[in-house]
């Protein structure tokens, strides 16, 4: 499986990101280019969680499983 990682810098404090992060819905109103994203695991956003997101890039949609792996 490939991985990667992405640093963002926010103007907010770690538990104000962290609150709107753990929540899928969010996702679409905080990263520019996704489109929609859906927590495909049951239970509590925690290490192991996986999500269906889908991004617009270049004017096409694509959707990736992504994982949790830190927690």
């Amino acid at each position: 499986m490939a991985g990667f990682t992405a640093t963002e810098w926010v103007a907010a404090s770690p538990e104000a990101v962290f609150t709107v992060m753990h929540d899928v819905n969010h996702f679409p109103e905080v990263l520019a280019s996704v489109v929609r994203a859906e927590k495909i695991t049951p239970g509590p956003v925690g290490l192991g969680t996986r999500f269906l997101e889908t991004r617009r890039i270049n004017g096409r949609e694509a959707s990736a499983e992504i994982a949790v792996t830190t927690f």
